[in-house]
């Protein structure tokens, strides 16, 4: 049989497709000398399950269920924190803790207004206090004629 064809685009729209599958022509089966037939609990002889898709593309659609994302470590308690996790924990309350007095910093060099200085020079405190200009506007001429388009 020929190569795999292409999909069209409107068959992928919005759908994760990694598979496809084609038809080939039939190989005999080698031939059996002897074979017990053991049926299932149904009776049947056979049973064929298709799967078609992997299953990262069939958890994408909702097909199957996600794996569950792992809780935070903010949010486990610290009695099953491993040790290596703990260091983590408090890395990262140490850097917010940082963030938050430079940010408080920040706020008091801005609070004390003008060009005063507050006893640390700004090139010491790494900062900088800059203005705001207002936004130039275009100005309307005052002769700006108005038509109804409601009248009949």
């Amino acid at each position: 049989m020929d190569e795999m064809g292409k999909i069209p685009e409107k068959a992928l729209k919005g759908r994760a497709v990694s598979h496809q599958v084609k038809l080939q022509a039939s190989e005999p089966a080698k031939v059996r000398e002897g074979y017990t037939f053991v049926p299932d609990s149904n009776g049947k002889i056979a049973t064929f399950i298709f799967r078609y898709r992997s299953k990262s593309a069939l958890q994408a659609e909702g097909i199957i269920p996600r794996t569950p994302s792992p809780m935070p470590l903010e949010e486990r308690p610290l009695e099953e924190l491993k040790p290596e996790e703990l260091r983590e924990l408090l890395r990262r309350h140490r850097e917010r803790d940082a963030a938050a007095s430079v940010v408080k910093r920040e706020f008091k060099v801005e609070g004390t207004g003008g060009d005063s200085n507050t006893g640390m020079d700004r090139a010491q405190s790494g900062l900088e206090i800059t203005t705001v200009r207002p936004i130039k506007r275009p100005r309307i001429s005052g002769s700006v004629e108005t038509i109804d388009l409601t009248e009949d």
